[in-house]
């Protein structure tokens, strides 16, 4: 809101505005900022509704599998900006799961948008597909600084923000969001470091044998 306030002032200007790059560079700036509001708005309300039990879901058979392509797809450009290349490779077996999609694709986005955030130029971001008795598991791997070893049992934490985190900018919801939808899915999720470096994310849920637990 300060930036947006800030360069809506400096727009006001006149001798300044009398420059078309600068009022352009003014705009992209007010945009930036009142995307990065709308983001943390988001997901206050988000938390909201998941803490009242007014957030819906509505349960379908669908493809984890699926649904990672289709975060990829969003998020294309920037990783192509960043030249992260990104690496998912079909599994050989079925990743349908008892799930929301609309929610799952909330969670996928945030860990693999997070992923990127963190990840230097010219590495790679993996996602790779396991199972684990009747559940489907997800682990998005990276190859940034990874976490400090006391905060990995804090990053799920309403709030919680890590120094590097705190650069990066954010709200500190959005690993917290995943959280909850993860476990209203009746699934767990849980970070690591790589023994090479980078941090793991993982998520688990019902595969079609678990859905009559949901």
């Amino acid at each position: 809101l300060h930036g947006i306030l800030s360069f809506s002032r400096l727009g006001m200007d006149k001798e300044r505005i009398k420059d078309a790059s600068k009022a352009s560079d003014f705009f992209k700036c007010i945009n930036e900022s009142a995307q990065r509001l709308l983001k943390m708005i988001n997901d206050l309300l988000d938390i909201a509704k998941l803490e009242s039990g007014h957030m819906e879901f509505n349960y379908t058979s669908t493809s984890l599998f699926m649904i990672v392509l289709q975060v990829y797809e969003e998020l294309k450009a920037n990783f192509e900006e960043k030249k992260v290349v990104f690496e998912c490779q079909r599994p050989d077996f079925d990743t349908s799961a008892w799930i929301d999609r609309e929610k799952m694709f909330i969670v996928v986005r945030n860990i693999v948008g997070n992923a990127l955030k963190f990840s230097e130029q010219d590495s790679s971001v993996k996602v790779t597909f396991s199972k684990d008795g009747g559940n489907i598991k997800v682990t998005v791997t990276d190859k940034g600084p990874g976490i400090p070893e006391d905060e990995l049992g804090t990053i799920f934490d309403r709030f919680f923000q890590s120094d590097i985190a705190r650069m990066k900018g954010g709200t500190g919801l959005g690993l917290s969001i995943c959280s909850e939808i993860i476990k209203l899915h009746n699934g767990t999720i849980y970070a690591s470091n790589n023994e090479n470096g980078g941090a793991s994310f993982t998520f688990s849920v019902p595969g079609e044998i678990g859905r009559a637990h949901v």
